[in-house]
């Protein structure tokens, strides 16, 4: 049996169910590139029928290099695939039996503008919104950070160690970023064009992205 089979044989005894998708889908379409689909256990199994598929526990530990991840999770509450969303850092499109869950609101573009742009996010949890503040406080100026800062990143439930990653990812990824903008690396259109319309508009930094395609 091939990867995939049993998946393929659960929504073909669904009849009903695949008869409604066109409508719930509508004129929505994944972009052009590279795409990458990710979920655990049958979600994972699930993955696998959409194409090139990672398990959502690799995503984490090695983040694809993708235009956009594709989540797959019936509930839309699975830690490991939720960690793979956030470590991607790109678009990601979610597939789910529930509208509102963690995963959704990690798709969510609006919320993802909002935190782009430093803004109040409704969506975000009190672990989440801290988290977002204090990688704003380090990018901006590490020296104030304060005592009182990381009591309040600890009751929100993050430990020491959790915070001691967070504070390093960022300080990485602002290194890279440097590094990009000292060489003159400008974004690939092909993500730029990829990344929905809210998140386009709140990203006022950086090198415009070329007006011709990225190299493969």
């Amino acid at each position: 049996m091939s990867p995939g089979d049993l998946t393929h044989a659960a929504i073909f005894a669904q009849p009903e169910w695949l008869r409604g998708v066109p409508e719930r889908v509508g004129g929505r379409r994944l972009p052009e590139g590279r795409v990458v689909c990710t979920g655990c256990g049958t979600s994972f199994h699930a993955a696998q029928t959409g194409g090139e598929a990672v398990q959502a526990l690799e995503a984490v530990l090695d983040p694809p290099q993708a235009d956009v991840l594709v989540a797959i999770s019936h509930e839309g509450g699975t830690p490991v695939t939720l960690e793979a969303v956030e470590r991607f850092g790109g678009p990601a499109w979610l597939v789910t039996g529930k509208d509102e869950s963690p995963l959704a609101e990690a798709a969510d573009e609006e919320t993802a503008a909002q935190v782009l742009g430093g803004l109040a996010a409704p969506a975000l949890s009190d672990r989440e919104a801290a988290l977002a503040a204090w990688a704003r406080r380090v990018v901006r100026d590490p020296n104030a950070t304060t005592a009182a800062d990381i009591e309040g990143l600890r009751d929100v439930g993050l430990g020491d160690r959790e915070i001691f990653e967070a504070t390093a990812f960022v300080g990485l990824r602002l290194a890279f970023s440097t590094i990009n903008d000292a060489l003159g690396a400008v974004p690939d259109k092909q993500l730029a064009d990829a990344a929905p319309a809210l998140v386009r508009a709140a990203v006022s930094y950086g090198r415009e992205p070329p007006s011709a395609p990225s190299p493969p």
